[in-house]
């Protein structure tokens, strides 16, 4: 299954799982779907100002303060998360049409295992997602008694909805409020890593194009000059680069090309061959590749392909960058809350004791679902590094024009900065960022851990 195929279903799940109408792909849905949306907007917002009522004014002690204020911010993330899908939905739609396009335009690269990776971080998302969500749940229901002021999410209820009709009425839309609320942080997670993914997936085939129909030049090439090398006579001496017909690796600031000897002309740079009196000119051997439409062609195909993943790695960064400073921020704040909760509040109130058996639970499991993201992240650096490199090493013809040149040395240039998935610069998403910040907060564990024992 492809990245967008994949990535459109869990679009249409979600969409159907929170009555929004995500997966409709017109400009405008039908009118149908813009007024059953707003149920559960409207049951979002309304959760998380009760909550943040309840943050403030109605929990009394340290424990269910924080647990308020835990379950408040994902309250807040996925309502953000919402928001945003529904504003830019086209926006969304266009990724995957383009996506899928792509995945078309280089079917013929493609290998067995190219959908591997996308398989294990699905799976590896939901089932830490479903896992965590059904533990927390499950605690929640095992507990003596169900209620007042015992809700999934802590909330402010008026004195009249206290009573057993209208608390179990409140449990029951919260309970269907947090299934909408983590299918919709699921299917972000797995559009964030998924077109990630799909970028890095873009790019080894690119590379593996560039191998198949043009390095394979450069060890003919490789093949060629090693037979001239031992025709010549050993006590021949060395003639420089610019004597042989080659250009040297400083004539220019895109660097050597091949093994073979081969280099990119500066189109602003003349060439110069100096004048030495008993050394013969060398001439490039026989059977040398020479510049052809084919070649050609290969290279107009990089570029345009390279050209439109580039874009595509641009737009979805755009696209993701708000979720995802808004989903760092959320784990990052929600583990240092659940440190502090397990560390000096565990069993201290006996009303909050049950449920901050499972905070840990879900600490983790939003750091793992952050983490696979990350590791998409760091393929999609890693494929755009090898593909430059897979370009600089290949043997390109001396004969070149200069428009294949120019060509050429506008897309080594492009490929040397790969495409990252970055956050309005503020940083990259790659497993270093993700590894800072468990550092960070296992030192702010261990700070707690001595102050508690202190």
């Amino acid at each position: 299954m492809s990245h967008a195929r994949l990535l459109r279903r869990a679009v249409l799940v979600v969409s159907l799982l929170t009555l929004t109408g995500l997966h409709v792909q017109q400009e405008r849905p039908a009118a149908g779907w813009r007024v059953v949306r707003l149920l559960p907007l409207t049951m979002c917002l309304i959760s998380a100002v009760a909550n943040t009522i309840n943050t403030v004014s109605v929990a009394d002690s340290a424990p269910a303060v924080l647990y308020s204020l835990t379950m408040g911010l994902f309250t807040y993330h996925t309502l953000l998360l919402l928001v945003h899908l529904l504003r830019r939905r086209r926006h969304l739609h266009d990724l995957l049409r383009r996506a899928a396009a792509l995945e078309e335009a280089t079917a013929a690269q493609s290998r067995p295992g190219d959908h591997t990776a996308l398989r294990l971080q699905t799976v590896t998302t939901c089932g830490l997602l479903i896992s965590a969500s059904t533990l927390g749940t499950a605690s929640f229901l095992s507990q003596e008694s169900l209620s007042h002021p015992k809700y999934p999410i802590p909330v402010a209820v008026p004195p009249a909805l206290q009573a057993p009709p209208g608390y179990w009425v409140i449990t029951v839309l919260q309970v269907l409020l947090t299934v909408a609320l983590a299918g919709t942080t699921l299917v972000f997670e797995l559009l964030f890593a998924g077109l990630a993914d799909a970028v890095a997936l873009f790019q080894t085939r690119l590379e593996r194009y560039c191998q198949e129909h043009i390095g394979r030049r450069s060890e003919a090439l490789d093949d060629v000059n090693g037979n001239v090398s031992e025709r010549q006579p050993p006590d021949h001496h060395q003639v420089g680069d610019a004597e042989k017909g080659w250009l040297s690796s400083n004539t220019g600031s895109v660097g050597p090309l091949s093994k073979a000897g081969l280099w990119i002309m500066d189109e602003l740079r003349p060439r110069v061959r100096p004048v030495t009196s008993p050394s013969p000119i060398w001439e490039p051997p026989l059977g040398c590749p020479e510049w052809s439409p084919e070649l050609e062609r290969h290279l107009s195909h990089l570029r345009t392909t390279h050209l439109s993943v580039s874009r595509l790695a641009a737009d979805a960064a755009a696209f993701c960058s708000l979720p995802a400073l808004s989903l760092y921020s959320c784990v990052t704040t929600n583990i240092l809350l659940h440190s502090y909760i397990s560390v000096n509040l565990f069993g201290s109130d006996a009303q909050f004791s049950g449920r901050a058996n499972t905070l840990p639970l879900g600490s983790v499991s939003a750091t793992l679902r952050l983490l696979t993201a990350s590791c998409a992240g760091s393929r999609l650096l890693s494929s755009g590094q090898q593909l430059h490199q897979t370009l600089t090493e290949a043997g390109w013809p001396d004969q070149t024009p200069q428009t294949g040149r120019l060509a050429l040395h506008l897309l080594l240039e492009r490929t040397r900065r790969p495409p990252a998935f970055d956050v309005w610069g503020l940083f990259v998403v790659e497993k270093r960022n993700i590894l800072s910040l468990l550092s960070f907060v296992l030192t702010y564990f261990v700070i707690m851990m001595q102050m508690n024992v202190g």
